[in-house]
């Protein structure tokens, strides 16, 4: 109503189109993103980071204090536990991880988020043979059978 009183109305559209650009998933995308360019001894500018993350999400622009953010929290946000070593070199302008033989996909699973990754295969495991779903079969196997060994059916 607010919005109407100002005489500016906001479609639909343009909800989703903000909505897909603040998704915490959108961020967690990023950082997936980022370490790809940085692992196994990658290097990458601003530039290429922006770009890689604008083609994947299919979001443009995205800001470069998007991106520095996500670096910074990489680095520095407990909450991730990525303590990522991400370093500046000022000769190749560009960013590296620090430890060549780094990566967010290397990091240790704990307790907890094993026990989140086993209910969640449960539940997937309930959803094979439905109709509508059908076509992620395969893929909730593969994901069960890693998670569940032993749980594979024919």
């Amino acid at each position: 109503m607010e919005e109407k009183e100002r005489g500016q109305l906001i479609s639909s559209a343009g909800i989703f189109r903000i909505l897909k650009k603040k998704s915490p998933m959108n961020a967690y995308i990023r950082y997936r993103v980022i370490n790809s360019l940085l692992a196994n001894g990658g290097r990458a500018t601003l530039k290429q980071m922006i770009k890689a993350c604008e083609d994947t999400l299919d979001i443009r622009p995205i800001a470069k204090r998007t991106i520095e953010g996500d670096l910074y929290a990489m680095r520095k946000n407990p909450r991730l536990e990525f303590e990522a070593p991400i370093t500046y070199v000022h000769a190749w302008r560009s960013y590296i991880y620090a430890n060549p033989d780094y990566s967010i996909d290397r990091l240790p699973v704990n307790e907890e988020e094993e026990q989140t990754l086993y209910f969640a295969a449960t539940i997937l495991n309930q959803f094979k043979g439905i109709k509508f779903l059908e076509h992620f079969d395969g893929p909730i196997q593969e994901i069960v059978e890693a998670i569940l060994p032993g749980n594979s059916t024919p």
